[in-house]
């Protein structure tokens, strides 16, 4: 049998997406949903061309009223000032937050790294 260089170089990428995206899950997992008042959206177009949106978010967890600003958000449609979004925020540092939409590339990652592990290896099984 022949060796491959990127049958090998898929399916170790294929592991290693895996292994980030169920990391990230699980400890997205220990998180608590919180629902969160976006109160500034600013656009920022960087310098290769695409557009970005900062929010300042506002919530409450614990009795305890937290205003926080995201660094970046590649989701720039859904984001405008006054909605109410969920944000996952860690108990352990309640300033720390992932939104709804990191939270869901995270599967995106696994079907990934899933089909980087399927398809190397069809190589071996197919006659």
């Amino acid at each position: 049998m022949k060796y491959y260089f990127w049958t090998e170089a898929f399916f170790q990428f294929g592991v290693g997406l895996i292994i980030y995206a169920l990391l990230k899950i699980r400890k997205k997992n220990k998180y608590i949903p919180t629902e969160a008042l976006c109160l500034k959206a600013t656009r920022v177009t960087h310098s290769k061309g695409f557009n970005t949106i900062r929010g300042t978010f506002r919530y409450v967890y614990e009795g305890q009223e937290y205003i926080v600003n995201n660094e970046s958000i590649y989701k720039p449609k859904w984001l405008k000032q006054g909605i109410i979004c969920t944000l996952y925020v860690n108990p352990d540092n309640p300033s720390k937050y992932i939104t709804e939409f990191e939270y869901k590339d995270y599967y995106i990652y696994l079907m990934i790294g899933v089909f980087g592990i399927f398809l190397p290896l069809q190589r071996y099984f197919s006659y």
